[in-house]
């Protein structure tokens, strides 16, 4: 079975959505909204990958099609989902502002969990300070932003 890539930007009535509202927003704001709908927009690419993966091989494969999918959004590579996304929020920016945005919002989320310490405090102190401290480092995010990163980080740690 030939295992068929889907395509990285389904455009779906949601999809749209997500990619208006994130046009509103600052261009790192829209990154990293966009990133973390990651889990949403590979759900939505498998559903347009009709295939059938009883085969485990061929459901091997396509894991591994999507893992590398996942790889070249994390490294904001030319022609990813995650550029493509961000590309129709703020088509004016130039490629090299797009995959910056890009990067520093993985490396935004990526430091929010690695800050986050599972001690004796209470589990929202835990997410708060995880944030505060992400957010020194990587400063600028509007504030609705940094409410989005607590709560997806909550719902993450838990």
């Amino acid at each position: 079975m030939i295992i068929i890539r889907p395509d990285p930007l389904p455009l779906t009535p949601l999809t749209e959505q997500l990619i208006a509202e994130a046009a509103a927003l600052p261009l790192r704001d829209a990154a990293y909204a966009l990133w973390w709908q990651r889990s949403f927009f590979i759900r939505e690419g498998e559903a347009a990958s009709p295939q059938n993966l009883s085969n485990r091989a061929d459901a091997i494969a396509y894991g591994q099609m999507l893992a590398e999918d996942l790889t070249q959004d994390r490294i904001a590579a030319p022609g990813s989902g995650a550029v493509l996304r961000l590309q129709r929020a703020h088509p004016r920016a130039s490629d090299a502002e797009l995959r910056d945005a890009i990067l520093a919002a993985v490396k935004f989320d990526d430091d929010c969990t690695r800050f986050f310490a599972n001690d004796s405090t209470d589990y929202w102190q835990q997410v708060e300070r995880a944030i505060e401290r992400a957010s020194r480092l990587s400063p600028g995010y509007l504030d609705p932003t940094l409410r989005d990163a607590r709560n997806q980080l909550a719902k993450n740690m838990r």
